[in-house]
């Protein structure tokens, strides 16, 4: 009676087991890619609603003369108003936001607020 495997049952098993990889592997970083993606859009809900609690507390600086075009609200401001973490980030890059993302903010002649993230 023999003991153990042979060299070509070694080789088929190994080669099941890369084709199961290869399948694999996209599928899961395609997990990945569509997690961080809705974990970004989840963000940017979360810094609109910190926007509108802000617009809400300041409604004077937002009025339609004054946001005309429109007015811009800096991450920073939303930090330092406490309205959203210090050590929020970007999900797609793990990177903290910088100064360069802001909340577009545009009213229009009724006085409705239409918030855009740019970042």
């Amino acid at each position: 009676m023999r003991k153990g495997f042979t060299l070509s049952e070694l080789l088929v098993c190994l080669a099941i087991l890369g084709l199961v990889i290869v399948i694999a592997i996209p599928s899961i970083i395609g997990a990945v890619n569509r997690n961080k993606e809705r974990q970004y859009e989840l963000m940017v809900e979360e810094i609109k609603i910190s926007a509108e609690e802000y617009i809400n507390e300041n409604r004077n600086s937002f009025t339609t003369t004054m946001c005309t075009p429109n007015c811009i609200i800096t991450i920073e401001e939303l930090i330092t108003a406490g309205k959203l973490d210090s050590d929020i980030k970007n999900p797609k890059t793990s990177e903290n936001l910088n100064g360069s993302s802001y909340v577009e903010v545009t009213v229009d002649n009724n006085g409705l607020f239409e918030l855009k993230y740019k970042g």
